[in-house]
């Protein structure tokens, strides 16, 4: 049976009998898929143990067995999401810097777009394990391709920048927005349009070429600082 979508601040009566069926399979991986789910729609500030308790089919009371308060399910939402989203990945002590921040690159992009509503966990909670190892192959590949630390930093912030992004505009085109200020800009009783032509963007752009040229740009750094040594 579909669960209804709710709001997180319907209201639901504390007395509603728990449906067996419900109470039986409620345990604490069944909850972080619901709260995850409802993450995704209305966003992790708006989460609240009503909202998930309703999607699950059970009282608020019936959660506190599993969770104490909104901060220990939101806790939940970025604990789960962080393990399940990010992949475990092993690189061979041949792999190029390249070949190595090619593929977390990929997999930092395709985590992000599992849901591209809770991008911002990704970015607020960098020290979860998977994350922190995420980082240190990535940060490892850089410095052997000439960076020192702090340089190595810089880069990685720019690619995670340019990922976040693309992912975000890939979301924007996805659900068929516009902007209204763009559709202004378009309009040809304007005597000045922002745009003479054709919109700059129309829509996204492959992303695995978009990589291509971020890493040559990386490499063209690296070069550069090579050569000033």
């Amino acid at each position: 049976m579909t669960k209804p979508i709710i709001k997180s601040d319907t209201i639901l009566s504390e007395a509603e009998a728990v449906r067996p069926s419900a109470r039986e399979h409620l345990n604490w991986q069944t909850v972080a898929d619901a709260a995850i789910a409802l993450a995704d729609e209305v966003g992790l500030d708006s989460l609240s143990l009503r909202a998930v308790a309703a999607r699950l089919g059970v009282t608020p009371m019936a959660l506190y067995k599993h969770i104490h308060d909104k901060a220990e399910l939101q806790a939940i939402v970025v604990t789960s999401l962080l393990e399940r989203s990010l992949r475990d990945l092993e690189f061979a002590e041949s792999d190029d810097w390249r070949t190595i921040v090619r593929a977390c690159c990929y997999d930092l992009h395709r985590s992000y777009s599992l849901h591209p509503n809770l991008i911002h966990i990704f970015i607020q909670f960098p020290f979860h394990g998977k994350s922190q190892r995420r980082g240190r192959q990535m940060l490892d590949a850089l410095q052997a391709a000439g960076f020192d630390a702090d340089e190595a930093v810089e880069q990685f912030a720019l690619l995670c920048l340019f990922i976040v992004g693309n992912v975000m505009v890939a979301h924007h085109f996805a659900k068929g927005r516009r902007s209204a200020g763009f559709d202004r800009a378009q309009r040809s009783d304007q005597t000045e349009t922002m745009f003479a032509e054709e919109p700059i963007l129309r829509e996204t752009q492959p992303f695995d070429r978009l990589l291509e040229v971020q890493l040559d740009m990386v490499a063209q750094r690296a070069a550069d600082r090579g050569s000033r040594r």
